[in-house]
């Protein structure tokens, strides 16, 4: 009626949300001028990275004191640092 027929779609890929570079590359690889629409499912973790925030569903509604926003950035780059150190060496 007013759907959409999806019979033939692909199935819906799952993939981790925290994962930029999968992401990316999934993305890349569809095909998205005939068929079925796709549909991607990234898995994420509320707060992930920031270790008073990770898996605490408060953080998407409270406001965060200066000095959290300033301890939430620190934690942050340093996993950032850390990741970009990991892909460099793996070259």
């Amino acid at each position: 009626m007013g759907g959409r027929d999806v019979r033939g779609a692909p199935p819906p890929l799952e993939l981790d949300g925290h994962d930029g570079d999968a992401l990316v590359e999934t993305i890349a690889h569809l095909d998205t001028t005939a068929g079925a629409p796709h549909v991607l499912v990234a898995r994420t973790v509320f707060g992930k990275g920031v270790s008073y925030m990770e898996r605490q569903i408060k953080w998407h509604y409270s406001p965060m004191s200066d000095d959290e926003y300033r301890r939430a950035l620190a934690e942050v780059a340093e996993q950032e640092r850390s990741a970009c150190e990991a892909r460099s060496s793996a070259r």
